[in-house]
This record gives structure tokens, C-alpha cells and sequence, in this order.
């Protein structure tokens, strides 16, 4: 089954059955809560995804001193001072001088930076970030244990089942994957979180929250409104009509759900002006970082394959399948930030051939644009980049590829179902014309807007 065929039954389902206002044994409105998480865990069931890297052992003693470290440096800040603002990040990128930062964050970081408490949700030992940060422990903490009494609760219980669950397992045939546990987990960890939220915006008090998506953060934006404070999203990559973390169906009242940004502060116009994301404002002000481009270099790739987690069997095999059919350009294997677990894998896997170079951030994105002729994608915000800097996309029509359906008649675009199909157009030029923007510069005096929407939210 495609995306657009499962997200377009997903937005039928809960309409026709009033999945938003479907209330669980305590009273919650929870649809909202689990909706993206249950989705996209259900369709990647159905087309069974998977990562071409086995499971990496964790290494749990070396993290424990920096972790303590790390849980009283958070206490004290969330204790010692009175924030203006909250700004939740997840530093995932290492800027030129090799020091992690957040890209999605940064030009707001440098307006706000210094009235602010910046919690990072990247938690990694032992090394540099671009501004002083403190990480989330307590909330880890507090998810751990909420998870273990749960689990001593369970063996006393009888499983629960939810109505909109039972109705999409129905709906996809699906009797092997057991949906109600994961509805059931993603309401427990939202109670969790949102206690701990409760806690932390009584005794900070700030005025308003700024975040970057770091796993669907629908506790802290619901115990914000509860006591008043506005939460302003700042936009990490792509989204769009098939994205549920971002995509509604208009002519609804959403009015009340209190698990939706009150603000958004987006790369352009692109991305929201054919979607419905339901927030009180949308602030296209643009991303410093993303709007770069760097100029064209003496190729050194041939092509950029563009890796995920869920994405790097296919492109493993599609990497075998281009050598297979006699591809000899030299090859980059660009992995997500999030799998850095993986890194060692997958060199040892290519070590045998000269022509692949597996890099996760030891160059960056923009670099690596410059310096190829084409990249390979399923679905990825990595597309639009490279296609506002003059790269063209070959995008692998697996999976979720759909998601890239508002590009279907870029003649900069190929879907290829095959290696020989990416052979066909390799050596294609790229089609210069008139596109719109997807990342547009920064528009500091703008923010400018931003502060007085917060003012005016305060005032009401």
C-alpha cells in the first residue's frame, strides 16, 4: 500500500468516526495524543520497514557520570533563575567548527539565547554545543519509572482497547500487530510527561515555550495551554498534506484540542500553504541555514544516497543494484544524524569497495550538495535542498516515497523503481526555471512579530 492511499483513509476514518473526540477509561481526549505515533507505526508494519543495521548495544556505563553531571546541571538551572522563555532543541548537527547545534533553532537562539533556558533533548556525552544547553534527564528519569510501575500494573489487568485503534486494524486487515499496546504506551508516556511539564512550567514560569520537534512533544504543548503559555513550534523539516504531525483535515473545529502549537515558525510559504496545521499563527520567517547555499565544486560524487533509519535496507540494496548494472561513479552514503549507532556498520559493510564513502556529519549536507552531480532519496527534507541549490533527485519509489507527491511533475525529479532507471538519467542536466522558494533567509526583524503575537496571547 502507498502513503497517499493509507493517509488519505487515515483522515477518512476519523472524520467518519469522530476519532477526535474519542475519550479513553479516564477521560481523555486522546486521539490527537497518539495519532502520528499510531500511524506511522501501522503503516510501517503493513510494508514492513526495516534497518539494514542490527540494533546497537547501548553503552550504559560510560554514559552514568556524565548523566549525573548532566541531571544536577539541569536542576539547577530550572531552579536557580527565572527564565523569560523555555527553548526546547535537539542539536543533532555539527556546525564548521565540528560543535553540535541546532540548525531549525539557531536564528531564534540568537534573538532569544540570552533569556532563555535552552533544554536539549540530544543527550550525548562528552561533547560541544554552540550555546550552553542543559538536557531533559528528569524527564527520562520520570519516564522510566512511570514505564516500570505500568508494567507491574499490567500483569494485574486486563489488556484495554481502544475504539480507533479496533477501527484502523479493521479498516487495513492488520490482526498481527497489536495497536492497542501502542495506543495504550503513548497515552501513558504523555500522563508521564505532562505531570513532569506541570512541575516544570510552574516553577519557571516562562512566558512562552519555543521548541523543535523531538518526538512528538504533545504533553509539554498541553501543559503549557493549561496554565496559559503560548508553545511556537519552529520548523526541522519537511511537512506537508501526507505529514499527520503537521496535517489536518480543514472545515473541522479542532478548537478543543490543547495539544496543538499555538504558533509556527516555518521556512516559507511552501510548506503550509497546502496543508491544514490548525495553530493560531504561521510565521514564514525563513531558516538562515537552510536558505544557504554554497557554490558549485569539482564533483566528487556521482551520487548522494540519502540514508534513515527505516530507509537504509532500500538503499543498501539499491546501492548492490547500481553496481550490479554497472554503475562505477563514486557513490556517498549519507546517513541520518540518528543513525550515528549505526556509522561503524555500515563502513565495514562498503569497506570492500573504494567507491562508497559512508559519511554521517563529518561533512554536512550543503558540502556535499556542492560537491555532487545527483542525490538518491525516498523521503527526505534533503530533496528540497537539492533542488534550491541546482542538484537533481532521483527519488526510489518505496515505502513512504509518495510523501513527495506535491514534486511529481518537477522535470528536475526522477521516480525510478530501478537501478537501470537511475542509469537512464544520470548524466540528465538540471533544468534551470522559476521555483518556489522552499527555505527563504532568516527575517530577524520580523521575530519582532513573533514577540508581540505573545504579548497580545498573554493579554487574552
Amino acid at each position: 500500500m502507498n502513503l497517499r492511499d493509507f493517509i488519505q483513509k487515515v483522515k477518512r476514518l476519523e472524520i467518519e468516526n469522530n476519532f477526535f473526540s474519542m475519550r479513553n477509561e479516564n477521560d481523555l481526549v486522546y486521539w490527537d495524543i497518539v495519532r502520528y505515533e499510531t500511524t506511522i507505526r501501522l503503516y510501517r508494519h503493513i510494508v514492513k520497514t526495516a534497518s539494514a543495521a542490527p540494533a546497537p548495544k547501548r553503552k550504559l556505563k560510560s554514559l552514568f557520570f556524565h548523566a549525573v553531571r548532566s541531571y544536577f546541571a539541569y536542576k539547577s538551572a530550572v531552579s536557580s533563575k527565572k527564565s523569560k522563555y523555555l527553548a526546547f532543541t535537539f542539536s543533532r548537527y555539527r556546525n564548521k567548527d565540528g560543535i553540535y547545534t541546532d540548525f531549525a533553532a539557531r536564528d531564534v537562539l540568537n534573538l532569544i539565547g540570552n533569556e532563555a533556558t535552552i533544554i536539549d533533548t540530544n543527550f550525548t556525552p562528552s561533547i560541544q554545543y554552540e550555546y550552553p544547553v542543559v538536557f531533559n534527564l528528569p524527564l527520562r528519569i520520570a519516564i522510566k519509572k512511570g514505564l516500570l510501575i505500568d508494567k507491574a500494573k499490567n500483569k494485574l489487568r486486563h489488556p484495554v482497547r481502544y475504539e480507533a485503534a479496533e477501527i484502523l486494524l479493521k479498516e487495513f486487515g492488520v490482526t498481527d500487530f497489536d495497536l492497542n499496546k501502542v495506543v495504550h504506551d503513548l497515552i501513558l508516556w504523555f500522563n508521564i510527561e505532562y505531570k513532569y511539564y506541570q512541575k516544570l512550567f510552574r516553577k519557571t514560569g516562562p512566558e512562552a515555550v519555543f521548541f523543535v520537534q523531538a518526538g512528538m512533544q504533545k504533553a509539554m504543548i498541553s501543559a503549557a495551554a493549561k496554565q496559559g503559555i503560548p508553545t511556537i513550534e519552529l520548523q526541522h523539516g519537511l511537512i506537508n498534506s501526507m505529514h499527520l504531525a503537521y496535517a489536518y483535515t480543514p472545515g473541522q473545529n479542532y478548537a478543543a484540542l490543547n495539544t496543538i502549537p499555538t504558533a509556527f515558525i516555518s521556512f516559507s510559504d511552501f510548506w503550509t500553504k497546502n496543508t491544514y496545521f490548525p495553530v493560531k499563527k504561521v510565521f514564514p520567517l525563513g531558516n538562515s541555514y537552510f536558505s544557504d547555499i554554497q557554490n558549485k565544486k569539482t564533483p566528487i560524487y556521482e551520487l548522494t544516497v540519502i540514508s534513515s533509519i527505516i530507509h537504509s535496507e532500500d538503499m543498501v540494496n539499491m546501492i548492490q543494484q547500481l553496481r550490479a548494472a554497472g554503475f562505477k561513479g563514486k557513490i556517498c552514503l549519507k546517513l541520518h544524524p540518528n543513525q550515528i549507532q549505526e556509522v561503524e556498520y555500515f563502513k565495514k559493510y562498503f569497506n570492500d569497495d573504494n567507491n562508497v564513502d559512508v559519511i554521517l556529519d563529518e561533512q554536512n549536507l550543503k558540502y556535499l550538495l556542492s560537491v555532487s552531480n545527483s542525490i538518491l532519496a525516498i523521503q527526505s527534507t534533503s530533496v528540497y535542498e537539492a533542488l534550491q541549490a541546482g542538484v537533481k533527485v532521483f527519488i526510489y519509489r518505496v515505502k513512504d516515497y509518495d510523501m513527495h507527491q506535491d514534486l511529481f511533475s518537477d522535470r528536475n525529479v526522477y521516480f525510478v523503481s530501478k537501478a537501470e532507471e537511475v542509469l537512464a538519467s544520470v548524466n540528465s542536466e538540471f533544468h534551470t526555471e522559476e521555483r518556489e522558494v522552499f527555505f527563504k533567509q532568516f527575517e530577524e526583524a520580523s521575530f519582532a512579530d513573533v514577540l508581540d503575537f505573545i504579548q497580545h496571547y498573554k493579554n487574552t
